[in-house]
Parts: C-alpha cells; structure tokens; sequence
C-alpha cells in the first residue's frame, strides 16, 4: 500500500509542479476581469474538474490505509 501512497503523490507532486510552472504564467499577469477568460484559454479552468479529483481521492484513500491500517470504523481523535 505504501508503493501507491509513493506513487500517487508522486503524480500530485508533478501536476502541481507543471500547472505552477508551466501554466499559471499563462494568466497570472492578466487583469482582473480577463482572469477566467483566460483560465478557459489555457485549460486550467478544465484542469481542476479533469484532473485533480482523479488524483485527490487515491493519495487520501493510500494515506488512510497506511497510517491506520487496523483501524476500523470512524476514528475519534
């Protein structure tokens, strides 16, 4: 379980990395009012329906599985 843990933030670690680096120069010097436009120009609008979801609920299964593995039920901390 630990391999896909690995594995999964790997992949959060790198979309985060491409859309810091790569995309939000695309409109991060736009104005105000243009903001969405250009976020639906450069498919990052798309990006956090398309992608993010996909990736979010793995890590955070892989993460529960690997912290408290003999736990059972809700866990009241």
């Amino acid at each position: 379980m630990l391999w896909m843990l690995v594995i999964f933030v790997g992949i959060q670690f790198g979309g985060g990395l491409y859309e810091k680096l790569a995309i939000v120069p695309l409109w991060a010097e736009v104005p105000g009012d243009q903001v969405l436009d250009q976020m639906h120009t450069t498919d990052m609008y798309q990006a956090g329906r398309a992608f993010w979801p996909f990736v979010s609920v793995p890590v955070a299964c892989a993460a529960r599985k690997v912290i408290a593995p003999g736990q059972a039920g809700r866990v009241r901390l």
